[in-house]
């Protein structure tokens, strides 16, 4: 938290100093930046800490296929502007599972937007899911930046962030992928993940 918050003090002192009106909009830019990933990392320590101390899951009968098609819907126009490809694949038949839908959505978001941030332009990203023998399986696989051996063991590690992620510019909370296995763990599933750094990753749950 103190990184975001130095940036915005030191802005705010900044504005009161300068009179150019472009630099004040620079710092006015800089200050709404890191306001946005304040909200974030708030909004996914609150979370990880609700799933952990109030997991209170509202159980029914969900079409998997649908939370994916929504989840699609909902970012495809990110993925436009950065020039992403997005394929969904889903089952021929209705792939359903007994699940609280808003975490499930919760989960799947997190994975996409995961892939999203670290796929390059003219990347692609598939959406798939399948039912094999009694399993639902779900799976998200991107042609980004992938993750190197020894990071791999940690990635569900709640704040800890691979080398390959943090030599970009994005901002990454280090829960994203703690709350989507907080919250496949609590319905009774597995996740398991397949990377190759510069060729990509698969996450399948």
């Amino acid at each position: 938290l103190k990184t975001p918050l130095a940036v915005i003090n030191t802005s705010v002192e900044l504005m009161e100093r300068i009179k150019d009106p472009e630099r004040q909009k620079e710092k006015m830019t800089a200050i709404k930046e890191q306001t946005a990933r304040l909200d974030k990392y708030i909004y996914d320590m609150l979370t990880i800490s609700r799933l952990d101390h109030a997991p209170d899951l509202l159980l029914r009968t969900v079409d998997v296929n649908r939370i994916m098609s929504d989840v699609h819907e909902r970012l495809h126009s990110t993925a436009e502007k950065k020039e992403v490809n997005i394929i969904l694949e889903p089952a021929s038949e209705p792939p359903n599972v007994l699940a609280d839908e808003s975490e499930m959505d919760r989960m799947m978001v997190n994975l996409v937007e995961n892939a999203l941030n670290y796929t390059p332009t003219g990347g692609t990203i598939w959406i798939r899911t399948s039912i094999i023998q009694e399993n639902v399986q779900l799976e998200v696989k991107d042609t980004g930046i992938g993750i190197g051996e020894k990071d791999l063991a940690r990635i569900f590690d709640r704040f800890y962030r691979a080398d390959t992620a943090r030599s970009t510019k994005i901002s990454g909370t280090g829960l994203g992928l703690a709350i989507v296995k907080r919250i496949v763990e609590m319905h009774g599933g597995s996740i398991s993940v397949e990377s190759e750094p510069g060729v990509g990753t698969t996450f399948r749950v």
